[in-house]
């Protein structure tokens, strides 16, 4: 479970802290609903109290959490507003990562395997195909399925995704097509280049789907990594 959160956060703060000088150190602050940057505390309007204890939110997320604190924020005094989200219901078990001229039939069959919608989040299945609606789709899910092939982390969308979901903690479970097996080393040194260190540390599961048993061992396998 999870606090509703405010899809149009990301664009109000972005466009706040343009101009802001940002620090790459560990002491940069996301916010734990969008993940957009959060300014220091000398720096920041955006990092509000509530319940008497400091918490990493932004002001847009915080008002629009559903419940979560007070409803008007302590810092700016912000009225609360609804919630809207591009693809209901806003949130979703699984969000499936992959390149669509590599696999998208793997893509779809584990859409309906892992439980359709309203559990998995697949950019083909989505009213709202935007990147806002893709970023929405990454936070809003508690996993975050990736389906490594070789052009994987040559998509700047698929590497987007990735980044979301590592700001946001995702679990981020790994699977691969058959045709990718002898390339798993090579692309996980190319993982790690581009920042990505956790990417090869846990067992990638090979999708095996030609056959209705064999989908379905490897739909349990995937479901048990999940969190």
């Amino acid at each position: 479970g999870r606090s509703d959160h405010a899809v149009s956060a990301e664009h109000d703060v972005e466009s706040a802290g343009r101009n802001t000088t940002m620090s790459d150190d560990e002491s940069t602050i996301f916010c734990q609903e969008c993940q957009v940057e959060l300014f220091d505390n000398t720096n920041d309007p955006f990092k509000c109290t509530f319940m008497g204890q400091e918490a990493s939110y932004c002001c847009n997320c915080f008002l629009e959490s559903g419940g979560v604190g007070p409803r008007t924020c302590n810092q700016c005094k912000k009225r609360a507003k609804p919630a809207v989200y591009r693809n209901p219901p806003g949130h979703w078990t699984v969000f499936i990562s992959h390149v669509q001229g590599e696999a998208r039939n793997e893509a779809q069959t584990l859409f309906y395997e892992l439980g359709g919608p309203p559990a998995c989040w697949l950019d083909v299945k989505m009213g709202d195909k935007s990147v806002d609606a893709m970023m929405e789709g990454v936070t809003g899910s508690s996993n975050f399925l990736l389906i490594l092939t070789p052009g994987y982390f040559d998509r700047a969308f698929c590497v987007k995704e990735l980044q979301r979901a590592e700001r946001g903690r995702k679990n981020i479970v790994i699977c691969h097509t058959p045709s990718t097996k002898p390339m798993l080393s090579t692309l996980f040194q190319q993982a790690h280049r581009m920042g990505f260190s956790g990417i090869g540390k846990e067992e990638s599961v090979e999708l095996v789907l030609n056959d209705p048993e064999f989908t379905a061992l490897v739909t349990a396998k995937l479901k048990r990594k999940f969190k």
